[in-house]
């Protein structure tokens, strides 16, 4: 990992909770990924599978869809990286997810990750994630439309 600013306990508290939501994500603890992450209907996530989510509710719902179809999973982080200015800090890494599909295959994806955090009465929730992972997971051919695209009203 490599401190690029902010002080080091911000930096040191940011690094923490993104291992948190990976290892909870392994752990299939939903309510342990979700602390995680800004409980707002204007939380974002980017390009999963692929498309735009927007609100904590729906984050939750892809959780528990997901991990319902693969019991499990294994992963590691590699070139974490974490900055803070002020009360929002950003981290940025390269996931390696193995897991079996429910085919019984044995899996890889590579996930590179971006987050957005922001601290709320002085801890740390992600405000906004983009995942971005070279491969449908889903074993499907989907491209992005118009249903991807959120309302302008409700983006950050």
């Amino acid at each position: 990992m490599a401190n690029e600013s902010g002080t080091a306990k911000d930096i040191a508290e940011i690094t923490e909770r993104t291992y948190d939501k990976m290892n909870a994500a392994i752990a299939q603890d939903i309510d342990w990924i979700m602390s995680n992450y800004w409980d707002s209907p204007d939380f974002v996530l980017f390009d999963p599978c692929p498309g735009i989510y927007v609100g904590w509710q729906t984050l939750k719902d892809i959780f528990l869809d997901y991990h319902g179809k693969w019991p499990a999973m294994t992963a590691k982080m590699d070139n974490l990286r974490v900055g803070v200015e002020g009360d929002l800090g950003y981290a940025f890494s390269i996931q390696e997810w193995r897991f079996k599909r429910p085919d019984g295959v044995d899996d890889v994806l590579v996930h590179r990750i971006t987050e957005i955090w922001k601290r709320f009465n002085g801890q740390w929730k992600c405000i906004h994630e983009h995942a971005s992972i070279p491969k449908d997971i889903l074993g499907e051919s989907r491209t992005a439309s118009n249903e991807d695209k959120p309302d302008a009203a409700r983006v950050l």
